[in-house]
């Protein structure tokens, strides 16, 4: 009788002793636990090597980028004030600048990934979206520099404008296929290779290897006064046009910090003056 009275209460410390002889359930396995930061993500980095340095490589990338653009622009202007008259000199320009642009290409591509604290990340439909908002913000900005500036100094164009223009205004002829070819290469350059340099060279290795991670003000100014003076202005007005330019490519690659971003801006407004030019070669 005792043994059926003790009996439940052996069986009930029976029964405490295996459920604690057990190990605990996880009771927060639902809890989402918080991401853990990327190495750097919200520290402000310092620029790799020395300041001085970098900023004299910085300087020789703005004035070597341009070497491809020259090329470009020499296969165009040797069609159009030499007639093309010699094919094996045609050749050997777009050979030379085919060489050029891949060279450079390669060159600042892993100088940017080396010596960068930013990664060039992939791109999303809803980037573009916003990429092609700020186009359209520049679009207006540099329109209305422009109707200042004929109004004040009776400017209707720009003198990088008027360069490009003179380069190839005698590209009409479009039966012949050194006008073809001398064309496509010169637009294709400044429509998405002469983009590419210039956002990696004023926003990528500009910023990030003279500049802290968190800084924005004064990468932002000064690259874009530099960008500004790149395109040669020829007057005040002028000088804002490129400067508030620079300022709209710097913004959209700050805003993910990443250089596709700007470059994809730069090259909608590149592009948008290729059309142009396209038209007024055809129908002006």
């Amino acid at each position: 009788m005792s043994e059926r009275t003790n009996h439940p209460l052996h069986d009930s410390n029976t029964l405490d002793s295996e459920y604690t002889s057990q190990p605990p359930r996880r009771r927060y396995q639902l809890i989402r636990r918080p991401r853990q930061a990327q190495p750097g993500a919200s520290r402000n980095l310092s620029p790799k090597g020395n300041i001085v340095v970098n900023i004299l490589i910085f300087l020789g990338f703005m004035i070597a980028t341009q070497i491809p653009t020259a090329i470009a622009g020499s296969v165009a202007g040797y069609v159009s004030f030499f007639n093309g008259d010699s094919p094996i000199v045609f050749s050997i320009l777009i050979l030379l600048y085919i060489v050029a642009s891949g060279l450079m290409a390669w060159l600042i591509t892993w100088y940017y990934r080396k010596r960068g604290y930013e990664r060039m990340k992939a791109i999303h439909l809803k980037d573009v979206g916003i990429d092609v908002l700020f186009f359209i913000g520049i679009r207006v900005w540099t329109t209305l520099c422009m109707i200042a500036a004929t109004g004040i100094f009776k400017e209707d164009s720009t003198a990088n404008d008027r360069t490009l223009m003179r380069q190839i205004n005698k590209l009409t002829d479009f039966s012949d296929p050194m006008v073809v070819i001398a064309l496509a290469i010169f637009l294709i350059h400044i429509s998405f290779i002469a983009p590419y340099f210039e956002e990696l060279t004023f926003r990528g290795i500009f910023k990030e290897t003279i500049f802290r991670k968190l800084s924005f003000w004064w990468p932002m100014l000064i690259s874009s006064a530099i960008f500004s003076l790149n395109h040669m202005p020829n007057n005040i007005i002028i000088f804002f046009l490129y400067g508030g330019m620079g300022a709209g490519f710097y913004m959209a690659y700050n805003r993910k910090r990443n250089i596709w971003d700007s470059y994809i801006v730069h090259m909608l407004n590149n592009a948008s003056a290729s059309i142009a030019i396209i038209f007024l070669l055809m129908f002006v």
